[in-house]
């Protein structure tokens, strides 16, 4: 996984208030969802820079949410999925 500087996520987190930082993910994920919609529609259209772009500041903010809401909620959440996952594709 990529590394994401604590200190600015918990700059974050401290300076926001929590329905700004909803806010900003949702914005960032569906800017995310726009250029990956984008290449799958128009090939090359869009560049890998845009790409890393969107995924960077969406990864950025999600940071900030799994810190709101704790890794050991999500951690359950990811390895039932995974469960599912390994199920469906073995």
């Amino acid at each position: 996984m990529v590394k994401i500087s604590k200190v600015i996520r918990d700059l974050l987190i401290k300076n926001n208030k929590a329905k700004f930082n909803h806010t900003k993910a949702s914005e960032e994920l569906a800017e995310l969802t726009t250029v990956l919609l984008q290449r799958v529609n128009k090939g090359a259209g869009v560049s890998d820079d845009k790409i890393n772009e969107e995924l960077a500041h969406a990864l950025i903010r999600i940071n900030v949410l799994v810190k709101v809401y704790g890794k050991k909620n999500i951690q359950k959440e990811i390895n039932k999925k995974e469960q599912h996952l390994y199920n469906k594709y073995k």
